[in-house]
């Protein structure tokens, strides 16, 4: 089943794992709550969700990340790229727990953070 952040399509049981991959940083930091606090309604207790995000690396950028930053401009939109410590804060704060948190091994600009629901559903903060 796909969908489009924040709004999650209604499932007909609730879902054992969800994945997020490469998108995130599409969204600003009350969608990306939204989508975070969605994606725990949808889960079982103890269901996982599975996050792989983009960091944008400090520094001179290169070219790639010059032509990206054009085209989301270009589209209208802004890029919010967010660290892993503040991607797993935000997690954090709608109630997941922090299973993995990791920086790819085959891209040190990609991210992974394996969260899990808790048995009990907590507020998002």
């Amino acid at each position: 089943i796909c969908g489009r952040a924040p709004e999650l399509p209604e499932l007909p049981s609730p879902a054992d794992i969800i994945l997020i991959l490469d998108m995130l940083h599409y969204l600003d930091d009350g969608t990306l709550r939204d989508l975070f606090v969605h994606c725990s309604q949808a889960l079982v207790p103890g269901g996982i969700l599975v996050t792989r995000f983009v960091i944008r690396p400090a520094g001179k950028v290169s070219w790639f990340w010059r032509l990206e930053d054009r085209r989301v401009r270009w589209a209208g939109s802004v890029a919010h790229y967010r660290t892993p410590a503040r991607m797993a804060a935000f997690l954090a704060a709608c109630g997941f727990e922090i299973v993995v948190e990791k920086i790819a091994d085959t891209d040190p600009e990609l991210a992974w953070i394996v969260a899990r629901r808790p048995q009990r559903t907590q507020k998002c903060a």
